[in-house]
């Protein structure tokens, strides 16, 4: 029952509305019932609850997994890779690897290059789960029976599958922040002797995968936008020639990935418009919208551009019924992204609301570092822009002492200058004390469109001095 429960607290008030369509009786529809009951509290059924089915626990079970059936195929009623998308792009990993397990039972009655067409669409799905959810052996798995299943496979193929999965542990990095400096050498040492092949071959998997992983790389590890952008224009030309169900809007989130480029490089609007323009263009249900790398980029260059009334509309429709589901990185990423905007626009208690609901989700086995280094940061911001300058400071020192203990101090990474100029400002505004020469120098550097939204914040702190308090206010106006 844990799985239907999953899959109906998922859905969006559209999506359940079509299971309206679904043809039950009796057991199968009481079941239905209990569990549609616990969609908005997205809790178990009660024991007593599950004895009043007067079902035994197997036959519990057999009827679950029919209905369940039975609302997979009111989504996707050709099954097959476009149902396991379905699963990958509702985050739902238990209900993907069971039927991820289903197809592949059924391997032996397919003819022709099917085998290879599901290993490498089970491989590329895979990539796309939360990082919480994502399991790296499994990828590691159907990256190898891929490779079997293919015929004739060439040493090319491994190594598109290599730099595929290099990409991917780039995201590890970042989230669990573990040998940052280490790691982040060895895999641009990888990816630099691929590219070394790449250049001589006309393979469009190994091109794309290998550019694709290094303007990865160049955005969010070596933080050279001219070089992110580079690579992109490398990889464009072979996104178009991939060929395949699973790669059939790769040339499209492509778009997308040089739109964001161009914003770090500081064509904002030119990023906008090529933003609007493509999710304009395509279909409420299209999966894009269910890619949150993407959709996460789109809002940051929608609140960036002040267009705050649009980047909520967003945000409320797609991630705020999520915010009720099991946690997800997705999901404690855009609570902070809800935050910002607030923080931005100027709506102070939506934004201490939505921070707090963030930091509640960045837990456990939810946890990542990106999310938890930059609700510090929001936290702090919040606390300044409410004038509580006391308690900012301290929290400019924990953030400082946090960063230090994850080896990504001062010395390493220029994202701990967000919070010493902070303090700069503080001490600016109430002793009257100059910025340092250097925290100049490192202020010129965060506020560029390469920090995006964090650097727009930092901005707005720079720029505002002591609030005075409700308090303080009544006792003006009364004077």
């Amino acid at each position: 029952m844990r799985l239907l429960l999953n899959l109906v607290t998922a859905l969006t008030d559209e999506e359940t509305a079509k299971l309206s369509a679904l043809k039950l009786r009796g057991k199968q529809l009481a079941v239905m019932n209990l569990v549609f009951s616990k969609r908005e509290s997205g809790k178990e059924p009660t024991a007593q609850e599950i004895t009043n089915l007067e079902l035994s626990s197997s036959h519990l079970y057999e009827i679950s997994s029919v209905v369940l059936g039975k609302c997979h195929h009111i989504f996707v009623p050709e099954g097959g890779i476009p149902l396991l998308e379905f699963l990958t792009y509702k985050n739902l990993n238990t209900q993907f690897n069971q039927e991820l397990r289903r197809q592949k039972k059924k391997l032996a009655l397919r003819k022709g290059n099917e085998t290879e067409i599901f290993y490498l669409s089970a491989f590329e799905l895979l990539h796309r789960f939360t990082y919480n959810l994502r399991d790296d052996e499994l990828i590691a798995e159907y990256g190898k029976l891929y490779l079997v299943s293919k015929k004739d496979a060439s040493p090319e193929d491994e190594l598109a599958i290599e730099a595929r999965i290099l990409q991917t542990k780039q995201s590890s990095i970042i989230s669990e922040g573990k040998n940052f400096q280490t790691d982040k050498k060895l895999i641009l040492e990888k990816l630099t002797n691929l590219e070394r092949i790449a250049k001589n071959s006309s393979h469009p998997y190994l091109c794309y995968s290998v550019y694709s992983g290094l303007a990865w790389y160049w955005q969010h590890l070596g933080t050279k936008p001219d070089k992110y952008l580079h690579y992109l224009q490398l990889a464009l030309p072979y996104s178009l020639k991939l060929e395949g169900y699973i790669f059939r809007d790769t040339a499209l989130e492509m778009r997308l990935r040089l739109a964001d480029a161009h914003f770090v490089t500081g064509s904002t609007k030119e990023a906008y418009e090529i933003f609007e323009k493509t999710y304009s263009a395509i279909r409420p249900d299209h999966m894009l919208w269910r890619r949150n790398y993407y959709l996460f980029r789109y809002l940051e260059v929608l609140i960036y551009n002040e267009r705050y009334s649009r980047a909520e509309k967003i945000l409320q429709k797609h991630f705020e019924s999520q915010f009720k589901l099991r946690p997800t990185s997705a999901s404690a990423t855009a609570a902070t992204l809800f935050s910002i905007l607030y923080l931005l626009s100027g709506d102070y208690a939506k934004a201490k609301h939505y921070l707090d609901i963030g930091i509640e989700l960045n837990v456990k086995t939810n946890f990542t570092l990106y999310n938890e280094v930059r609700n510090r940061y929001v936290e702090t911001a919040y606390h300044y822009l409410m004038g509580d300058w006391d308690y900012t400071l301290e929290l400019t020192n924990r953030g400082l002492q946090y960063l230090r203990s994850r080896h990504i101090g001062l010395n390493k990474h220029l994202f701990g200058y967000n919070f010493k100029i902070i303090e700069a400002s503080i001490k600016y505004y109430t002793q009257g004390l100059p910025f340092w020469h250097k925290f100049e120098e490192k202020y010129s550097l965060l506020i560029l469109p390469a920090e995006g939204l964090l650097g727009k914040l930092l901005k707005k702190i720079r720029t505002t001095p002591r609030q005075k308090t409700k308090s303080q206010l009544k006792t003006l106006e009364s004077i």
